[in-house]
């Protein structure tokens, strides 16, 4: 288009800038400044008037006096407000110095706005006084529509490829929430884990007390034999002493019987508690055990399938991604092959006007 340009550059200024549309937006409207004025003092003031068109970016320069901008602001439909020129002013101005050029930069900057209105209008420039005023010809609508196609066949070229960056931008949050769900439950696993850790601790230190409770109980029986064996030994000193005392004597060995029995029958039930307390421990041990088996079990079965779902999920968006990736080559090489076509038989119908 560069070289296009410069080959149709007979009157207007161009210069080479960077393209003024996006990919997959709109271009932005038609820019016009006034970048000078030519003063006289006796003549009319022309103000240089330079003009940035939207899709190739020509720039359009020419020259008008503000006779020209109240002759457009008659025959416009409805006309922004165009300054007033102030004609006392400018006699009381150019018969002074340059350094009083105020009134001057007032009205250019007004014309401006007026101006900047008026495209913002009509930005297509379809209204014929307009394109007169600014100086543009037929050639430049040409060119700005063969521009317009141009980047109307790169949005549709480019398309493929912003379908797919939304595509994988909608996967993404979805394979996030995924993960973020998986990580809940693993940590809900490793929570259940951790107290019946300490449901477990919590039964072998109820274990240690009770061990500690018999422990104390045996101590007790073993001060109680020694206190029988002491009465006994004193019963045997009084029979000793007293061998006349049968009758207290028979009733000093009924009541020695009665506390052996008495003993052998706390024995007994203490020893029946000790081992109904060890079989309980070892129940619970048992069943804490085949808990942490089983809780062990389902954890490792939930990881592995929390594994084969994440890789299932791993492979499906791999596989989107290949077959996006082989649309996006082969829309893009399509694209590739029509363009260079039609650049080909532009380019023929160039040289052949050319020729």
């Amino acid at each position: 288009l560069k070289c296009e340009f410069a080959a149709m550059n007979d009157s207007v200024h161009t210069s080479p800038r960077p393209s003024i549309l996006a990919i997959n937006g709109t271009p932005p409207p038609p820019t016009v400044q006034i970048i000078g004025r030519d003063w006289r003092p006796s003549g009319p003031t022309l103000y240089d008037i330079q003009l940035c068109l939207r899709f190739s970016g020509q720039e359009v320069k020419t020259q008008r006096r503000y006779r020209d901008f109240a002759a457009l602001r008659d025959v416009l439909p409805n006309p922004p407000p165009l300054p007033a020129k102030n004609i006392a002013s400018v006699a009381v101005v150019r018969s002074l110095t340059s350094l009083f050029m105020d009134p001057f930069d007032k009205l250019q900057s007004g014309l401006q706005e007026f101006l900047l209105e008026v495209l913002r209008a009509d930005p297509d420039l379809e209204g014929k006084p307009l394109r007169e005023f600014l100086g543009v010809k037929r050639k430049h609508l040409e060119n700005e529509k063969r521009v317009a196609d141009l980047r109307v066949q790169q949005r549709k070229f480019f398309g493929s490829a912003v379908d797919i960056a939304e595509g994988l931008g909608r996967l993404q949050p979805e394979h996030q929430r995924r993960e973020a769900v998986l990580h809940d439950e693993l940590r809900a696993a490793r929570q259940q884990l951790s107290e019946l850790d300490t449901k477990r601790w919590e039964a072998i230190s109820r274990h240690d007390e009770i061990l500690a409770d018999l422990e104390a109980e045996r101590e007790c029986v073993r001060v109680l034999a020694e206190e029988v064996e002491q009465q006994r030994a004193r019963e045997q000193a009084t029979c000793e002493h007293t061998n006349g005392l049968e009758h207290r004597a028979r009733t000093e060995e009924q009541k020695r019987q009665e506390a052996e029995e008495e003993k052998t029958r706390r024995e007994a039930e203490l020893q029946a508690v000790v081992e109904a307390q060890e079989a309980e421990v070892r129940r619970l041990q048992e069943h804490f055990a085949r808990q942490e088996a089983a809780l062990r079990e389902e954890n490792e079965e939930k990881m592995r399938a929390v594994v084969r779902e994440a890789e299932e999920v791993r492979r499906r968006c791999r596989e989107d991604l290949d077959s996006e990736r082989q649309h996006w080559e082969q829309d893009r090489q399509m694209a590739l092959e029509q363009a260079q076509s039609e650049a080909a038989g532009q380019l023929r119908q160039f040289a052949e006007v050319a020729e």
